[in-house]
């Protein structure tokens, strides 16, 4: 019977999938190959019920992350998140896709083109968790494979890797990749909360605010690698963007600046120069900017401005005293907010450019303050460590000395301090007088000695400016 051929009505691996017993059986008797070198079922991952008091977003992290095993497993094939989301989203069944019904379930599986449909559920009591999982037959809606596991909470990935082993087990879908993944060296989880942030960058409805949930979870826990990969993915594919974006500003004000020259009426020229001072006052190329709005004040016969409004001159030195502050330049930002004071008393722009003015000299305060805040905590060290660099230059560059700082790792071999008192430094300096071409180097150069802190790190590059 068993060696007889299948009835009609699907594949043999899809009927099979009923039976993992049977399965395996005629897989040993060599009549079929197994689910592997059949190219494998077609698995959808849906989130995690929550059973205890945790966030909800637990649940959509610990499907990422299961999705995310099952895929480097091979011997499977699984469907992408977003597109089992769009589809439950269609049919309307956002609230149950933790717990779907049998005939959602299979109306669900048929429409993603799947086999088996992986749900769960998980618990935590004190120090404790509990995951269970189930895999659902799409073509009969019954269970054909499950399994629970008990740990402390700490042991969350460990846990995950057994239970993905075991349910492809029960179910008859067994590969040399998940045995040995069962039985991985895994790191610990601090706590859940670092998979209540991962799941909350999953259901982040933007780019910028799954950052920071990324940035969060790896602070909680530097060896969640989970999200550590979707944050370097995220950044990979944001600095992308940002290459085409700023190749594009690049055209476009070339463009405008060319029409603005050429342009003989004065209602035109106005619009043209207004788009080009919004356009730079968003692009973060604060340095271009600083120097179209010297252009801009210099101009000999200004297009008008709007009635009412801030002449294009006015409206060009504050952009200007800005552009200064966001690279850091406090010197000019006292020097060209003094000009602007001076030349324009009652603008309505007044408050902008004296609110930079303040910061300008709260931060050459502190400047002023770090001589003698440095001298006395580099007088309280030993000998020792007053003529060892790796002890000076932290306490140098927390009171702000940067001639000191960037004086003390020129002098220092490459290597000879650990990376928060030599690259972390070097960024740091570099943050602080605007060079961040050098702060971006120091940020490469830390990844391979501290992939935590360079995860960190990295995040920042995205805000920062790109002159």
């Amino acid at each position: 019977m068993i060696a007889s051929p299948p009835p009609a009505g699907g594949s043999p691996a899809r009927r099979a999938l009923g039976a993992p017993g049977a399965l395996r059986l005629i897989a040993c008797l060599g009549i079929l190959p197994p689910a592997t070198a059949l190219g494998g079922p077609t698995i959808a991952v849906m989130p995690f019920k929550n059973l205890s008091s945790t966030r909800a977003s637990v649940g959509e992290a610990i499907r990422e992350t299961v999705t995310s095993d099952l895929r480097a497993l091979g011997g499977v094939k699984v469907i992408e998140r977003a597109f089992i989301d769009k589809i439950v989203a269609e049919q309307n069944l956002q609230a149950q896709k933790t717990d779907l019904d049998p005939t959602s379930t299979i109306r669900i599986g048929k429409l993603l083109g799947a086999q088996l449909i992986a749900a769960g559920a998980y618990q935590e009591v004190g120090r404790k968790v509990r995951l269970t999982a189930r895999f659902v037959s799409v073509e009969s809606g019954q269970i054909v494979g499950s399994t629970k596991v008990d740990g402390e909470a700490g042991e969350f990935l460990a846990l995950q890797d057994r239970i993905t082993a075991d349910l492809l087990r029960s179910a008859g879908i067994e590969t040399p990749q998940a045995r040995a993944v069962a039985k991985r060296t895994r790191p610990r989880v601090r706590s859940l909360k670092t998979l209540e942030l991962y799941g909350d960058a999953l259901l982040a409805a933007d780019d910028g605010k799954r950052r920071d949930y990324l940035t969060a979870a790896l602070a909680q826990d530097p060896d969640f690698t989970y999200a550590a990969r979707d944050l370097e993915e995220l950044e990979r594919r944001l600095q992308t963007y940002d290459a085409a974006h700023s190749a594009e500003t690049e055209r476009s004000l070339q463009q405008l600046r060319a029409r603005l020259e050429a342009e003989k009426d004065p209602q035109r020229a106005a619009m043209t120069l207004q788009q080009m001072l919004a356009q730079l006052a968003v692009s973060r190329h604060y340095r271009q900017q600083a120097a179209f709005c010297r252009w801009v004040i210099g101009m000999p016969n200004p297009p008008p401005s709007t009635p009412g409004y801030a002449t294009f001159p006015e409206q060009a030195a504050m952009y200007l005293v800005t552009a200064l502050a966001m690279v850091n330049d406090w010197d000019g930002v006292l020097r060209e907010g003094e000009k602007f004071v001076a030349r324009y008393p009652s603008s309505m722009l007044f408050m902008t450019v004296r609110s930079q003015m303040e910061r300008a000299l709260t931060e050459k305060h502190l400047v002023e303050q770090g001589v003698e805040g440095a001298r006395a905590e580099v007088a309280s060290l030993s000998p020792a460590d007053q003529a060892n660099p790796c002890r000076t230059v932290a306490i140098h560059s927390r009171q702000r000395q940067w001639p000191v700082v960037r004086r003390t790792l020129e002098s220092m071999k490459p290597g000879q301090c650990d990376v928060y008192n030599d690259e972390f430094q070097w960024y740091q300096y570099g943050m602080a007088i605007g060079d961040f071409a050098l702060a971006r180097k120091a940020i490469e150069r830390i990844k391979p000695r501290d992939p935590g802190l360079h995860t960190s790190l990295h995040a920042t590059e995205m805000a920062m400016p790109l002159d």
